[in-house]
Order: structure tokens, then sequence, then C-alpha cells
């Protein structure tokens, strides 16, 4: 299933939440900064892998979900977007980090997963949208896929695309997801 969420990352209902990162461990934008600012040790524990290990551009590493376990997530998906905060994020690294997580998800048998938007630094919001869900339509049989937003301009271009849900009831319906 492949659900679009006018909504709170921070409150995702699923199993695992995926972080944007960065090469540099330097999470202070948009949707990384909001999930490590609430995720209790969770940057520490990102800067550290990130640190300790040879990641490179499209990589997925899991760590602890720390404060979000309240939230009942499981785990926390950590995707390489960028070498740097501020580099420009392309498409095809885009693209190549949701098919990653969501593929290192099909094979831990997650069962729900909560994507932000990614690339939404410097992307525009059609690119975005059109990938993201080209690559997550592959997905959608075999896992309850949510991609989540509280940006109304994110969530407007989505609407063109797809139903979009607020407070677990259709927001609009123009286009489904086939």
């Amino acid at each position: 299933m492949l659900t679009v969420i006018n909504g709170d990352i921070l409150y995702p209902k699923s199993d695992v939440l995926v972080c944007p990162c960065n090469l540099c461990g330097i999470l202070n934008k948009n949707y990384s900064a909001k999930i490590v600012q609430s995720g209790g040790n969770l940057y520490k524990n990102i800067k550290k892998n990130i640190n300790n290990n040879n990641f490179k551009i499209g990589d997925c590493f899991i760590t602890e979900a720390y404060q979000f376990k309240r939230r009942s997530v499981k785990r926390v998906y950590n995707i390489i977007l960028s070498k740097y905060p501020n580099d420009f994020i392309q498409i095809k690294n885009m693209t190549l980090c949701l098919d990653n997580v969501l593929k290192k998800a099909l094979k831990n048998n997650i069962e729900s997963i909560a994507i932000p938007p990614l690339g939404i630094e410097n992307l525009e919001y059609n690119f975005i949208a059109i990938n993201m869900l080209k690559i997550c339509k592959n997905y959608k049989k075999v896992m309850n896929i949510k991609i989540i937003s509280d940006d109304p301009k994110f969530i407007n271009v989505m609407e063109k695309y797809t139903i979009v849900e607020e407070n677990n009831r259709i927001r609009k319906s123009e286009k489904n997801i086939k």
C-alpha cells in the first residue's frame, strides 16, 4: 500500500522512519534536522556510523529508533543523499537512495515505512513527486509505504498525482497510484 499523508513526519505510525543524511553527518536541513532534533541520541549514532564507515551516496544504514520508540518506530533507516549538507541533490541520487532503502526494508521484512520528501532542499517538487511515486509503486504490494509531509506546496503537487490523506481521511482524489 502506498499512502501520501499531509502530516508530521515525527509521528509516522510505522515500523521504520527514513532519515535523509549526508556524508559529513551534518543534519541541519529540513526533515533531517527535524528528525534528529526529536530523536534523542539518534544524531550521535548517525554521526558515529558515518565517521566509522566508508559510506557512499545511495547507501542506507540502520540505527536504533531512540526517542521514536515511544511512537512505535522500531528502527531508523538513514540514507546518504549527498556528500555535503549544501550539495545540490541529483534526481539519480534521490531515486537510488529511495530504491536502496525500500530494498533493505523488503529484505528485513518491514511491514511499514515512513519517508519524508527527499531532495526538497533544491529539487522541483514535481520531480520529487513523480520520481518518489515511480520508485514506491514497485514496492507498494509488499509493504505499507507512507510519504509524509507537512509542506503545503509538496502536498499540493502530490495531489496532482495521487490521493492525499489528512488525519486518516482522504483530502482529494484525482488519480490513484497504479
